[in-house]
């Protein structure tokens, strides 16, 4: 049989199915990080384990950083400073919600950030957008009170507004990555 022939997916060398499995594997992987914040709540705080997450993270890349000799320098230190901001604050708003809320629940929120990330860019960006997408939002977001109306208790709002926070928080770190890409 003729083997079939590899097509790399724009911009990068891997195979079509090797990316899916890195999505896979990076899916598995924010499962695992979910449920062990849960686990972790009882005995830190969503501060503590968000800075636990970054000081191991910090310390692969600033080896990684050191074997490969790369420059740190850059001119855009504001820009980067404010996706830094904006995301430690959106990832300690969702560690928060992990420890208050059903895991399944606060996961569901914090993914509202594309929702958010459209608001960003039509009212704040000032970018030109379809009527239907305002259409698309509302039904995203009315999509959201349904979701928190019949399952949350009313000593878990203050999780539910974080996760929604941090749903926002996380549309404005997108949006600082895409203006750094511009950059």
């Amino acid at each position: 049989h003729a083997a079939l022939p590899r097509i790399p997916a724009a911009g990068t060398g891997a195979p079509p199915l090797m990316q899916s499995l890195w999505m896979i594997a990076a899916s598995a992987l924010f499962a695992c990080m979910g449920v062990c914040v849960k686990l972790g709540a009882g005995l830190f705080s969503a501060a503590e384990l968000v800075f636990y997450r970054g000081a191991i993270a910090l310390l692969g890349l600033w080896i990684f950083v050191r074997l490969r000799r790369l420059p740190l320098a850059t001119p855009h230190w504001r820009a980067h400073f404010w996706r830094g901001l904006t995301g430690s604050v959106s990832l300690i708003l969702y560690f928060y919600s992990i420890s208050v809320l059903p895991l399944a629940t606060a996961v569901t929120l914090n993914y509202t950030s594309p929702l958010f990330l459209a608001l960003i860019l039509a009212g704040w960006a000032g970018e030109r957008v379809r009527g239907t997408l305002y259409l698309a939002l509302a039904l995203g977001l009315a999509g959201v009170v349904l979701l928190l109306q019949p399952s949350i208790a009313s000593e878990q709002w203050s999780g539910g507004l974080a996760a929604l926070a941090s749903g926002l928080g996380a549309g404005m770190a997108y949006f600082n990555v895409r203006q750094l890409g511009r950059l």
